[in-house]
C-alpha cells in the first residue's frame, strides 16, 4: 500500500519509525511519501501562508502549492485531516486499508484556502477537539490502516477482537505474575477450558463496553448467551 503524507511538516515522518509502523515499512508492507508543501512554493522563502482575505487573526495555506502537491499524487485517493470530516472509525479504517493508493493532505495555521476543496475526495476527523494541524491526525490514521494490512503483525488475528474491530469494546487482559499487589488473575484464565475462557472474555468485553462506552450498546441485539453473560457480569460487578 502506497500513502502519500502532504504536509508542511516533513519531520513528522521520523515517527513513522517504530513499531508496527515501522517494520511494515521495513518489510515493504506499506510505503509512505512524504511530500513537503513548501516545496511547491513559488517564493524564494518557500513561505506557503498568507493573510486572510476579509481580515481576522490567523494565516492561511495559499491553494496553489497545495494544488500542485496533490498533482504528484495522481492517481489517489486524497483525504484532507479536517475537523469538518467525517469522524475516523474502525469500519472507515478497514475501509481505507483496502485501498492500494491513498493521499493524506495535512493543514496548519486557520487551514487549507477553501478553493482546493474540489480535489478533495473525502475529510475526516479524529475527534471533536482542537490541534495544531492534520499531522497528528494522519500519523493515527496511517498507524490504524497499516497495522490491519496482510503480514503487518506477527499473528494475523491480533487485531480482531480490538476496541471497535468489532460490536464491544476490548475483553480485560492478564499477564505474569498471577498475583500482583493483592490482585489475582481470574481463575477461569489458569484452568486451560478455551469454552469458559471465550465465555469470560465475551462477558468482560460486553462488561467493559457497559461500563465506558453504554452507547455502543444501543440498537445491538444480545443472544440468549450474551444476556446470561452480561447478567452475571451486572452481578459481579455489584458484589
Amino acid at each position: 500500500m502506497i500513502i502519500n503524507l502532504i504536509t508542511p511538516l516533513p519531520e513528522i515522518v521520523e515517527l513513522c519509525r517504530f513499531g508496527i509502523l515501522g517494520k511494515a515499512i521495513e518489510q515493504e508492507k506499506v510505503k509512505i511519501n512524504m511530500i513537503n508543501i513548501r516545496d511547491f512554493s513559488a517564493r524564494k522563502d518557500r513561505r506557503i501562508d498568507d493573510t486572510t482575505y476579509g481580515g481576522g487573526a490567523g494565516m492561511v495555506i495559499t491553494p496553489e502549492p497545495v494544488y500542485q502537491a496533490i498533482q504528484t499524487c495522481q492517481p489517489s485517493h486524497i483525504i484532507q485531516l479536517d475537523p469538518k470530516g467525517t469522524q475516523l472509525t474502525q469500519n472507515k479504517v478497514q475501509q481505507l486499508a483496502s485501498f492500494t493508493n491513498i493521499t493524506l493532505l495535512c493543514g496548519r495555521y486557520e487551514g487549507i484556502d477553501h478553493r482546493i476543496d474540489s480535489y478533495i475526495d473525502e475529510y475526516i476527523s479524529i475527534g471533536d477537539y482542537v490541534l495544531s494541524g492534520g499531522d497528528i491526525p494522519a500519523l493515527a490514521l496511517i498507524d490504524a490502516i497499516t497495522r490491519l494490512l496482510p503480514g503487518a503483525m506477527s499473528n494475523p488475528d491480533s487485531h480482531l477482537n480490538d476496541s471497535f474491530s468489532s460490536d464491544l469494546l476490548d475483553h480485560n487482559h492478564y499477564t505474569r505474575p498471577q498475583a500482583w499487589r493483592n490482585q489475582m488473575v481470574p481463575e477461569v484464565l489458569l484452568q486451560g477450558n478455551h469454552k469458559e475462557i471465550d465465555a469470560y472474555r465475551r462477558m468482560s468485553a460486553i462488561g467493559n463496553t457497559w461500563l465506558n462506552r453504554p452507547d455502543l450498546l444501543i440498537g445491538k441485539k444480545f443472544s440468549q448467551n450474551e444476556l446470561a453473560l452480561f447478567m452475571k457480569f451486572v452481578q459481579n460487578h455489584n458484589e
